[in-house]
């Protein structure tokens, strides 16, 4: 039987937010105005369906989420970005998919992404986001109970539309990456080990870089970059690799043609090869006809890719 599409938000993630016995459930929330959730009703390995998606008032104008367990109580909770009142929303998960009132905190101006990782190597988990306004990342670190501290502010390029996390100067502390859509480039932040972190550095990409991504994609044990290069003017669209040279700094970029607009970019060995392999959400077309595709490109072992 064919799966049933269910109208949501905008943005979304999947993850597991609840355990049913010895199975998990996995399921998906989603951004429109509000946080939504659809829970998964069936076991490991059967047919998925979705119960009806309940909501959740968050901040206004939220157009990204995370998951994590940010009060430490073992289950997962959710964040999102809001973009008009320059807030994020932590939505306390109550153990059974359901989450409490959002309690939300200031970020930097005009969040438009948000991530999730442990960034003062405390054990528990803080937030970043990317201020599209204030050209800046907005770090806030756990209290150790789900609450935030006070942002600290750290200037990025121009525009930052999307942010990633991992450990990009190979020292075991997690660094942060953006993309920098009037820029066209992507800005490193590198943590100083306490969750602080040092002044940018700017590596060049596509047109209009609009999301990012992280992984190992030429095999050489550190972590590369990848963008979604969005160009309006001419309307085109290309994947910008960026390899790092084993010390959180980057090479230049390699670009790979797309459809028009691409606006999101993901990583995974796609066709089990054992390498990883990127993939393009493309906005393609003209107002009010935006068909849509995906572009897919497997990796050549190295770092290089074939379209599929």
């Amino acid at each position: 039987m064919p799966l049933e599409q269910m109208p949501v938000g905008s943005s979304q993630v999947v993850r597991t937010l609840r355990e049913v016995g010895r199975s998990s459930v996995t399921s998906l929330a989603a951004l429109g105005l509000a946080a939504t959730v659809a829970l998964s009703t069936a076991p490991v390995h059967a047919q998925v369906s979705f119960l009806t998606a309940p909501t959740y008032a968050t901040g206004d104008s939220p157009t990204s989420v995370t998951v994590g367990d940010l009060d430490g109580d073992g289950d997962l909770d959710l964040a999102t970005a809001n973009l008009s009142d320059d807030t994020v929303s932590v939505l306390k998960n109550n153990g059974n998919g359901t989450f409490a009132t959002a309690q939300n905190f200031a970020a930097g101006d005009g969040p438009t992404f948000i991530t999730v990782g442990d960034l003062d190597g405390d054990g528990d988990l803080d937030l970043a986001t990317a201020n599209s306004n204030s050209d800046n990342v907005s770090v806030l670190r756990n209290n150790g109970n789900g609450t935030f501290a006070a942002a600290q502010n750290f200037a990025v390029g121009d525009r930052p539309s999307s942010i990633t996390v991992g450990k990009l100067d190979g020292d075991c502390d997690l660094d942060l990456a953006t993309a920098n859509r009037n820029s066209d480039n992507v800005s490193v932040l590198r943590n100083n080990g306490n969750g602080t972190f040092a002044a940018a550095q700017n590596f060049t990409t596509g047109t209009s870089p609009t999301s990012i991504t992280v992984g190992n994609l030429d095999g050489d044990s550190d972590l590369d970059l990848a963008t979604a290069n969005y160009s309006y003017y001419p309307a085109s669209g290309s994947v910008s690799v960026l390899k790092n040279n084993g010390s959180g700094t980057f090479a230049a970029p390699q670009t790979f043609a797309t459809e028009e607009r691409p606006i999101s970019i993901t990583v995974g060995d796609l066709d089990k090869d054992g390498d990883l392999d990127l993939a393009a959400a493309n906005n393609d077309g003209s107002y009010p006809d935006f068909s849509g595709t995906v572009s897919v490109f497997k990796n050549n072992g190295n770092g290089t890719f074939a379209t599929a």
